[in-house]
């Protein structure tokens, strides 16, 4: 990298199709896991938000909740993820949660991870803005949680 460049936003400005394009390629590349999904792309106070559950495999359900900032760059739509939230789901018991929905005392900034075990129990893990997940990174999570695990 050159001195005058910063560094990569993993979750930088997009363009809107483009963006629409890696939804597909996601939902696609995870055919195998997804029996179905219910996400709807909708405009809401100026943002896009996307919302909605994809039904996985091995009764594995997964809710996406995401708002994303728009911007017209020479007549061409831009968008940038600002908020959002995947919560994973077997049985009726959540399994896990990403978001940046509300900071969590002693954590320098609000992305973070929600871990829940059999009895209810919960963990907070800060991951910080570097981290945070895509939505391909919560699908291949959740699909990894074995029939042992859940």
């Amino acid at each position: 990298m050159r001195g005058d460049q910063e560094p990569t936003d993993r979750h930088g400005w997009n363009r809107l199709d483009s963006y629409r394009d890696i939804m597909a390629r996601v939902l696609r590349n995870h055919e195998w896991f997804i029996e179905s999904d219910d996400l709807d792309l909708a405009h809401v106070d100026g943002t896009l938000q996307i919302s909605g559950h994809l039904t996985c495999s091995s009764g594995r359900l997964l809710g996406v909740w995401k708002r994303l900032l728009v911007q017209s760059r020479d007549g061409v739509l831009y968008v940038r993820t600002i908020r959002y939230s995947y919560e994973a789901f077997h049985a009726g018991r959540c399994l896990f949660r990403y978001d940046n929905a509300h900071p969590h005392p002693g954590h320098p900034d609000e992305h973070h991870k929600h871990v829940f075990d059999a009895s209810g129990g919960e963990q907070v893990i800060w991951l910080g803005r570097d981290r945070w997940p895509y939505l391909s990174d919560a699908l291949e999570e959740l699909a990894q949680w074995s029939a042992a695990s859940l």
